[in-house]
């Protein structure tokens, strides 16, 4: 180890001296002293002194030690071992031009298409491959300089951009309908080089040329990347769909609008068209890379036209025309998104989210209600634990990426689904509950529930927000299935407080809110979110007796007692003027002082993936704390606080 230190050291103070120069070229040299990693290694040595100290090399050796580069790096493409050395070497070549100004950059750029041009001309891959690579390389090293060097060269070269792609469209022309050409594993590399170049932009943001732009003067590179999206090679279709991600961005000077919206629909088809084959092929597993891709293509084209994903004409809100390819698109990412597994759900979620900013008077029908009534139906199932879990500590599910998923991702799906469905999305929810075969699909419910709370509370407290006088129909429908839900928990409540200690395991085959501990912490959770509504309205003044006996029950349950307290504590704060009376006081003391664990519960994951290491005991007694301060008689609160428990130690 110490020797291998000395050896890093020498090597670092060595390439600040003039020397790297030559032991760079000397490294990189077609050697049988060089294996392929010394020779990277030498690339990137070379890489890093013409980045940092291109300025000191004196202006006669430049010339030679370009040209030395670039012998060398003809030589090493021959080596199919020494790939990464020559790319890095491809980098070295753009540096050194971008360095030397306009003149020199535009040259580097000619003797790529020079090799291009006799690579295709001898069907050699190898002349391809360094014209591709140099093209990514002075388009990334471009882009890395300070504003007005990037400027100066962006102007210099984006006349020739239409040149440039010609490079990439026709490796990917010869691989369109399934060619296997020898150039076909080239086509990441021309896409990649395609998109640093419509990237090179002087500083306005989005891509050089528009779709319509690109379409005219490069179809067949447009229709090359389509069909890329669909190869089996990930990196391939991963840098197709990132490719259209950045074309149909907004940003550019666009063609006439009948060739942009051309332009648009040829993609829209071609993202239909693969949504097809995948539908067809009923493979969620071996089409999953690709409906993702199409999920997010589709994503970029609705954040570029909302109104048109809506079915609604982008220059006339009023109009009754929709498009039908953009209705159809709707519709293919939509079924993806309900049979696929969670990626898919992921990449279509913000598709839908974009559709909910185009007022709902302005969507075609089928982009409304509708619609997201299938969508929450998909998101419920989306929501629910796996089949055979257990613990955090045992599944073989990222807790955390599953929580994000849920609470981030799903969260907001279903916000907007609740706030198109309105009345209808409860109903959905509670039916869902109401047929839960298993406990996961109930705490999958319990979730749907709790995640649209603020919303709900808004719509059923808070209607002057909205304008109106009073609830409407729909949230006094709503605050009605509220009551209906929270009953059939007080229910789970009552029942299993009179079973004792059994608890919820005696009512978990008879009731979905006793059926298992991950169900109980849900429900508490989700009790908490409501606390506003039990203590705001009547029908949630019902519901406060047996929804605190759930409560209790649920602080005997270890993996619900952080929850718990905290709704317990909630719905005390909430409620406490109905709950001030002496006699119900004393129940709540009693009850708390036979529920309340002498220690805390051992610290646990609960299903939010969060750890526990608070003493949530303190919740428990501050929440009844606030019950005894409401109570009228100052004298009777004295007597009832005396019998407080002591607070936990800090």
């Amino acid at each position: 180890v110490a020797r291998q230190k000395e050896a890093n050291e020498f090597l670092v103070q060595h390439a600040s001296t003039d020397a790297a120069w030559s032991t760079s070229l000397a490294l990189v040299a077609d050697d049988p002293s060089n294996p392929p990693d010394v020779q990277y290694f030498g690339a990137n040595m070379m890489y890093g002194k013409v980045k940092g100290d291109w300025g000191k090399l004196p202006e006669p050796h430049r010339g030679p030690f370009v040209q030395a580069v670039s012998g060398a790096l003809t030589t090493l493409l021959q080596r199919p071992a020494s790939v990464l050395a020559a790319r890095r070497l491809c980098m070295v070549m753009a540096a050194t031009s971008v360095r030397s100004g306009g003149e020199a950059t535009d040259a580097l750029v000619q003797q790529a298409l020079d090799f291009a041009q006799r690579g295709f001309a001898s069907g050699a891959a190898e002349g391809v491959t360094l014209a591709l690579e140099i093209q990514a390389a002075v388009a990334d090293e471009v882009s890395d300089q300070r504003f007005d060097v990037k400027t100066a060269l962006a102007c210099a070269l984006v006349p020739r951009i239409v040149e440039v792609l010609a490079t990439s469209e026709r490796v990917l022309e010869a691989s369109v309908g399934g060619n296997q050409s020898s150039l076909a594993g080239l086509r990441s590399a021309a896409l990649h080089a395609a998109l640093a170049w419509l990237r090179m932009d002087s500083g306005g943001g989005g891509c050089v040329l528009s779709p319509g732009q690109l379409a005219q003067s490069r179809r067949g590179l447009v229709v090359g990347a389509l069909e890329a999206m669909a190869a089996e090679d990930s990196a391939v279709a991963d840098a197709a769909a990132e490719f259209f991600i950045a074309v149909v961005q907004p940003g550019a000077p666009e063609a006439s609008p009948a060739e942009e919206a051309a332009a648009i629909a040829g993609v829209v088809q071609g993202l239909l068209s693969h949504g097809e084959r995948i539908l067809a092929r009923n493979d969620p597993v071996a089409t999953e890379d690709l409906a993702r891709n199409v999920c997010k293509v589709a994503t970029a084209l609705c954040e570029r036209d909302a109104n048109a994903a809506a079915g609604a004409v982008a220059w006339d809100s009023n109009a009754a025309a929709a498009s039908p390819e953009f209705l159809s698109l709707t519709e293919t990412v939509l079924r993806l998104a309900e049979s696929h597994e969670r990626p898919v759900m992921e990449a279509a979620a913000d598709y839908f989210l974009m559709l909910n900013t185009v007022p709902t008077s302005q969507r075609h029908p089928s982009a409304g209600e509708p619609l997201f009534r299938r969508l929450a139906a998909a998101c419920l199932r989306r929501a629910e634990l796996p089949a055979d879990f257990t613990s955090w500590e045992e599944a073989d599910e990222d807790r955390d990426t599953f929580v994000r998923f849920r609470e981030q991702i799903l969260a907001d799906l279903l916000d907007n689904c609740q706030a198109q469905m309105r009345s209808g999305y409860l109903a959905e929810v509670g039916a869902a509950l109401g047929a839960a075969a298993s406990w996961q699909r109930a705490e999958a419910c319990v979730f749907a529930a709790r995640v649209v709370a603020s919303p709900l509370r808004r719509d059923i407290l808070e209607p002057s927000l909205a304008g109106a006088s009073g609830p409407d129909a729909d949230a006094e429908r709503s605050s009605a299935m509220l009551e209906q839900l929270l009953g059939t928990v007080g229910e789970a409540g009552r029942a299993a407080s009179a079973a004792g200690d059994a608890g919820f395991a005696a009512i978990a085959g008879s009731n979905v809110f006793g059926s298992h501990p991950v169900v109980v912490e849900s429900t508490a959770r989700m009790i908490g979110a409501y606390a506003p509504w039990l203590g705001g309205t009547v029908r949630g003044h019902a519901r406060q007796e047996t929804v605190l006996m759930y409560l209790l029950c649920a602080l005997r349950v270890p993996a619900a007692f952080r929850h718990a307290s905290h709704a317990f504590r909630s719905v005390c704060a909430r409620c406490a003027k109905r709950l001030n009376d002496a006699n119900t006081v004393a129940s709540l003391l009693d009850s708390v002082q036979k529920t309340l664990p002498a220690a805390p519960p051992k610290a646990t994951e609960s299903s939010d993936g969060k750890k526990n290491d608070d003493d949530d005991r303190s919740a428990v007694i501050e929440a009844i704390a606030r019950v005894i301060a409401s109570m009228p008689d100052p004298t009777t609160a004295a007597d009832f606080a005396k019998r407080l428990p002591p607070p936990p130690p800090a």
